[in-house]
């Protein structure tokens, strides 16, 4: 059962003010990251623009309705799989993953299961179809569909855990 009252509303706006400004903040550190590297920087931060440009647009025309709660997550999950490709072939590579699990953790602010369930998807998608197609891009030494299962199993573990406290804060 959807609960919606004050309470619920002012948590959803609050958290979307905190994730509108780390979706903006992802542009200048995409292109930080890229200079230090010495990787690609301009792609990046286009990416992240559009990332954050797309939730501004869906926050400021829809409030914190669903669609709104659903790109704020896949815009999140989008911005840490661009700093996990920016790592490519860096030691610390491995580690941006752990940036996955903070970001999916930081949408249970939304208590809605659905924006947890879909930022769940699009890094299970981006890992899978990544893995195959550029898997460089997400972990050193290519390709390791055995890494990926290990990871999809955490992920599935955390986001049941965060669906179900989102669950309660909603009732």
């Amino acid at each position: 059962m959807m609960v919606e009252n004050d309470g619920l509303e002012s948590l959803r706006q609050t958290t979307s003010r905190i994730l509108v400004a780390v979706l903006w903040l992802h542009v200048p550190i995409s292109v930080t990251i890229g200079l230090a590297l010495g990787k690609a920087w301009l792609i990046p931060a286009i990416f992240m623009t559009i990332f954050a440009l797309a939730a501004t647009l869906s926050w400021r025309m829809s409030g914190n309705g669903l669609s709104t709660r659903l790109v704020f997550s896949v815009a999140l999950m989008s911005g840490v799989s661009m700093f996990t490709w920016q790592f490519e072939g860096n030691p610390w590579q491995i580690d941006m993953h752990m940036y996955f699990f903070a970001a999916l953790a930081s949408i249970v602010a939304y208590c809605d299961y659905r924006a947890i369930a879909a930022a769940t998807v699009a890094v299970a998608l981006h890992h899978i179809a990544l893995n195959f197609v550029l898997p460089a891009a997400i972990y050193p030494g290519g390709s390791d569909f055995g890494r990926v299962v290990l990871h999809a199993a955490i992920l599935l573990i955390e986001a049941g855990v965060l669906i179900a406290l989102a669950h309660k804060l909603q009732e």
